[in-house]
């Protein structure tokens, strides 16, 4: 059946049904990409804003030893350190901590290892350096060393030590064995709270500096993105 002709009326509705179309789709296709582009406009805008916040805060001098352990800057592994360095409250931690008796375990410790180990440690304290269980000196740089490096590091070895003898402890067929692991699961766990003690106290030292104005930290070396107080002039 053959279509009959359309008249000129009819083709001229056609052709300005194809324009309209044509500037649907062309105003349309303008909004999409305003909406695109202020929407990147928004999430760069925001990023700024947070990277300015940032700036600003890092400008500032920290208050407290948990202030200085900033978990918003920084890589992935330097802000889970620093995370797991904070001690919250250092006074209420230590007095919680001494109510345990960590305090006179500490003392056992550094009276009986402590003091057959030292000569080994002095090499290393004659450079100038802290070890695992001493102080290098009194400086600030020397205390924040010692609350950062020296407490995590015994802290994480004596973490391993308490999970494997829990390992071994939940393993065992006899009793007595049992009862072995788990006196070492239970020494690991008092020497994670030395550390936690020791950790707290040299915080309470180095908020009370810091409320002072007086921590002195231009020989530290920071490995973990501190907040660190504004340099002395």
């Amino acid at each position: 059946m053959l279509e009959r002709p359309k008249s000129r009326i009819e083709a001229r509705d056609d052709k300005d049904l194809s324009q309209l179309d044509a500037l649907n789709f062309d105003v349309a296709r303008s909004m999409l990409e305003n909406a695109n582009l202020r929407a990147i406009f928004l999430g760069v805008r925001e990023e700024s804003l947070q990277d300015i916040k940032s700036l600003e805060r890092m400008s500032e001098s920290p208050t407290s030893f948990d202030d200085m352990l900033d978990t918003s800057t920084g890589t992935v592994y330097q802000r889970m350190a620093k995370f797991f360095l904070k001690t919250g409250d250092p006074v209420k931690a230590k007095q919680f901590l001494e109510v345990l008796g960590v305090q006179k375990y500490r003392s056992l410790i550094l009276g009986t290892i402590g003091r057959l180990s030292k000569p080994l440690h002095q090499s290393v304290l004659d450079k100038g350096e802290n070890t695992n269980y001493f102080l290098a000196g009194r400086s600030d740089s020397h205390l924040l060393d010692f609350a950062i490096k020296q407490c995590s590091f015994n802290e994480l070895i004596h973490i391993a030590g308490a999970l494997v003898a829990l390992g071994l402890a939940t393993t065992e067929t006899t009793w007595e064995d049992a009862s072995i692991h788990a006196s070492v699961f239970l020494l690991n766990i008092y020497c994670i709270l030395t550390q936690r003690l020791t950790r707290a106290e040299l915080a309470i030292l180095i908020n009370k500096k810091l409320e002072r104005g007086s921590l002195d930290l231009d020989t530290y070396m920071d490995k973990l993105n501190l907040r660190l107080p504004n340099p002395k002039n």
